[in-house]
C-alpha cells in the first residue's frame, strides 16, 4: 500500500508500481491480493466455527459485515469532512448519498464488505460450485455493464475499484482464496504451497490470455505504445 498510494505520487516512482490504466502494474496486484486473502480468511473462520460448534454463526458474520461498511463510510467520510459538509449544506441531500455511496464510500473496505456478504451464501458449499459462483458472478458484471454499468461508473463523479457493483468481479479472487485454504488445509503446508503455485501461473496465464483481446478494438494500428501511454495519462488527469 505504500508504494501504491503513497511512493505512486512522486514523478521518480518507476511506472510499473502506478495505476496507469492501460497494462497490469504492480498496482494493480494489490486489491486482488486483499479480496484473495479476504476470501481464504472468510473460509478458514467460518469452517473451524462450525466443526467447533456444530452450527454457522451467521448473524455474527452479517453483524462484522454491517461493521466493516460502516467503518468504511467514517473513514472515507473523514478524509474530506469539510468538503463533504459543504457539499450537504449546498447541494441535495438525496444527490450527495447517492454520490457518497458511488465513489467515496465504496473504497477498499466497502467492496471487502460487499464481496464478504456475496460470498456467504456458498461460502460452506464444494469447490466446484463456488467456481461456478465465481464465473456466473462475472458473467452477470458482463451483462450488467453492457446493459449500463460501464457507462455509468465511469461517468463523473467516477467509481472506484469498480463502483458499486465491483463485487461481482471481487469474487472472483475473493472465491480462489477460499479454493486456496481447502487445498493447503487438505495437501498441508508444503505440498499446498507447491499446488498453488503452480496453480496461480495457470490462472495468470489464463488471465493474460483472456486480456489480449482488449487490444484489438481499444488500439488502433500504427499507434505506439508511447501514445497509448499518454492517452492514459491524460485519461487519468
Amino acid at each position: 500500500m505504500l508504494l501504491v498510494n503513497f511512493l505512486g505520487d512522486y514523478r521518480i516512482c518507476p511506472r510499473w508500481l502506478r495505476h496507469t490504466n492501460d497494462y497490469c502494474s504492480y498496482a494493480d496486484t494489490i486489491m486482488p491480493q486483499f479480496l484473495f486473502a479476504a476470501g481464504f480468511a472468510l473460509r478458514l473462520s467460518v469452517l473451524r466455527r462450525w466443526q467447533r460448534d456444530g452450527v454457522v454463526p451467521w448473524g455474527r458474520l452479517l453483524r462484522r459485515i454491517g461493521g466493516l461498511a460502516a467503518v468504511a463510510v467514517v473513514w472515507y467520510s473523514l478524509q474530506d469532512v469539510a468538503g463533504l459538509w459543504e457539499q450537504f449544506r449546498t447541494r441535495p441531500l438525496s444527490e450527495v448519498f447517492m454520490q457518497q455511496c458511488k465513489r467515496q464510500w465504496f473504497q477498499t473496505l466497502m467492496h471487502i464488505a460487499a464481496t464478504s456478504l456475496w460470498l456467504l451464501p456458498v461460502i460452506l458449499s464444494s469447490v466446484r460450485l463456488r467456481l461456478c459462483w465465481a464465473v456466473g458472478s462475472g458473467l452477470l458484471h458482463v451483462v450488467l455493464s453492457w446493459w449500463f454499468n460501464f457507462e455509468w461508473v465511469h461517468a463523473a463523479p467516477r467509481g472506484i475499484d469498480g463502483g458499486p457493483l465491483g463485487f461481482l468481479t471481487w469474487a472472483i479472487p475473493a472465491i480462489l482464496g477460499t479454493v486456496a485454504y481447502d487445498m493447503l488445509s487438505s495437501a498441508g503446508a508444503q505440498r499446498g504451497v507447491v499446488r498453488l503455485s503452480v496453480a496461480g501461473v495457470g490462472v495468470m496465464l489464463l488471465g493474460w490470455l483472456l486480456s489480449v483481446p482488449t487490444v484489438l478494438y481499444d488500439v488502433s494500428a500504427g499507434v505506439s505504445g508511447q501514445a497509448v501511454a499518454g492517452q492514459a495519462v491524460a485519461g487519468q488527469a
